[in-house]
């Protein structure tokens, strides 16, 4: 089966109208740590360089997401066809962050670790990427991230992927 053959589908709750298939990972997760609490630097001894690390609140987000993963609707059968195809599939995520309030954090702060979480569930390289809708919203009664996975149909026809 194609991968760009899939059904292009106008989603209302989407944050906007692409070209994206029908999403095969939809998940609702925990709102990540911001940036700062997710990443640590860390410093190589050996070579006396540095890079960035997960935090304590960054792994311990990392394995709630996993577990939460699991009960996400997903497309086995696609997901373990764009693990398998010779050639990169582009993808969408659709990124949805529910805070308690509209001020209190900035959208951007949770992208990686979010990223992260969802492509090592996947077992996909999160390069794969080529379109990223971010919104931000409020409710203060259940604050959350809302996640969609789907294949960028835009960019198969411009990368001539059938």
């Amino acid at each position: 089966m194609s991968i760009i053959t899939l059904p292009a589908k106008v989603f209302p709750n989407s944050c906007y109208t692409s070209m994206r298939s029908e999403p095969f990972l939809v998940a609702r997760l925990e709102l990540p740590p911001g940036i700062n609490q997710s990443y640590k630097i860390v410093k190589n001894r050996k070579i006396g360089c540095h890079y960035l690390a997960h935090s304590p609140e960054g792994k311990q987000f990392l394995h709630d997401a996993a577990l939460l993963l699991t009960q996400s609707r997903r497309n086995d059968v696609l997901i373990e066809a764009i693990r398998k195809s010779p050639e990169h599939v582009p993808l969408s995520v659709e990124l949805k962050f529910f805070f308690l309030t509209w001020w209190r954090r900035d959208v951007d702060g949770g992208i990686k670790i979010a990223l992260d979480a969802v492509f090592k569930y996947l077992q996909l390289d999160d390069r794969l990427v080529t379109d990223l809708p971010v919104r931000k919203l409020v409710d203060a009664q259940y604050p959350r991230l809302e996640v969609s996975v789907a294949v960028d149909l835009a960019t198969c026809a411009q990368l001539g992927i059938e």
